[in-house]
C-alpha cells in the first residue's frame, strides 16, 4: 500500500516537473501555479506513504539507503515548498523537482519493504541523527539548486543573453541570499546530526569515533561547508566561486550519502563487525543488525 501511494507521489512529481519546464519556457503564469500544486499533492501522498511505513514499522520508515532517498526527496520538496512560497521563485521548481522525481525514484527502484527493522536502529539517538542529517542534506540540495541556478543566469547576464528559456530566473542576489541561508541551516542541522551520531556510535560500536569512512567523509564534507561559510565571512567570498564550490560541496554530500554505501565496506552499510562491537544488550540479535544500509 505505501509502494502504491509513492508511486501516485512519482507521478505527481513529474507533472510538477513538466509543468515547471513549460512555466520556464512559456512564461505562462498558470503553470506555474498548477506546477506548485502538483507538487504540494505529490509532497502530501509522499508523506502519507512514509507515515503508512512509520505505522506498519512502529519506528522511523528509514532502515536502509534507499529509504533514505525516498525520506530526502521528501524533505527537498518540503523546503523548496516553502522556498518558492518565501521567495516568490516558483521558476527554481525547473531545477529542483527533477531532482526530487529522481531521488524518489531511485529510492522506489531499490527499495526492499521487508518491514523488518534492525533491533541496532531502535535507539532514541538513531531517529534524532537520521532527521538531523537528512534535514541538513536537504538543505544542503536546495543551496546546490540554488547555486546552479546562480551560475547559469550569471553566465547568461556575462553573454548579455537576457532571453530564452532562462529569462524568468531570479535577479543573483535573490538565488545568493537562498543559498547562503539553507547553507547556513544545514551545516548547523549536520553539526548536531554528527554530535547525535556520535553518541549513537558510542552505543553500537563502543567509540564515538572508529575512522568508518562514512564519518570521514561527513567530516571532510562538514570542513568544506565550515570553509564557505568562512571565506562568506571574513573574506567575502560571493558570486560565481561560491557558487561553484557550494555545487562542489553539494556532489561531496550525495557520494558520502549514496556513493559511500556503494562503494566502500562501511559501517552505515551494515559493517557491525560481528559481535565485539555491539552493546550487550544486543549481542542475543547480531543478526538482526545485518543489512541496514544506513
Amino acid at each position: 500500500m505505501a509502494t502504491t501511494i509513492l508511486l501516485g507521489a512519482l507521478c505527481a512529481y513529474g507533472a510538477a516537473t513538466a509543468l515547471f519546464i513549460a512555466h520556464m519556457m512559456s512564461r505562462r503564469q498558470s503553470l506555474a501555479t498548477w506546477a506548485l500544486r502538483a507538487l504540494v499533492v505529490g509532497t502530501g501522498l509522499h508523506f502519507a506513504g512514509k507515515a503508512l511505513r512509520f505505522s506498519s514499522l512502529g519506528t522511523l520508515p528509514i532502515t536502509d539507503g534507499q529509504e533514505a532517498l525516498g525520506a530526502l526527496a521528501l524533505v527537498v520538496a518540503i523546503l523548496f515548498i516553502w522556498a518558492a512560497h518565501r521567495y516568490r521563485v516558483p521558476v527554481l521548481g525547473s531545477f529542483a523537482t527533477p531532482l526530487v522525481f529522481v531521488t524518489l525514484a531511485a529510492s522506489l527502484a531499490f527499495s526492499d519493504e521487508s518491514g523488518v527493522v534492525p533491533a541496532a536502529l531502535r535507539s532514541a539517538w538513531f531517529p534524532v541523527h537520521i532527521f538531523l542529517a537528512i534535514s541538513a542534506d536537504a538543505c544542503f540540495a536546495v543551496a546546490g539548486v540554488a547555486a546552479s541556478a546562480f551560475l547559469v543566469q550569471e553566465g547568461r547576464l556575462k553573454q548579455k543573453k537576457l532571453g530564452g528559456a532562462f529569462r524568468l530566473l531570479p535577479p543573483l542576489h535573490v538565488l545568493e541570499e537562498i543559498g547562503n541561508r539553507f547553507i547556513m541551516t544545514g551545516f548547523l542541522l549536520l553539526t548536531l546530526a554528527m554530535v547525535a551520531g556520535s553518541i549513537f556510535a558510542k552505543q553500537m560500536w563502543g567509540a564515538y569515533w572508529s575512522w568508518d569512512p562514512k564519518q570521514c567523509w561527513t567530516l571532510m564534507t562538514w570542513l568544506f561547508f565550515a570553509g564557505i561559510l568562512h571565506a562568506r565571512i571574513t573574506i567575502g567570498w560571493r558570486g560565481r566561486r561560491a557558487a561553484w564550490l557550494t555545487v562542489v560541496a553539494v556532489v561531496l554530500v550525495i557520494l558520502a550519502m549514496v556513493g559511500l554505501n556503494v562503494l566502500v565496506r562501511t559501517r552505515h552499510g551494515g559493517e557491525f563487525d560481528g559481535e565485539k562491537n555491539v552493546p550487550a544488550y544486543l549481542q542475543r540479535v547480531p543478526s538482526s543488525v545485518e543489512g541496514t544500509g544506513l
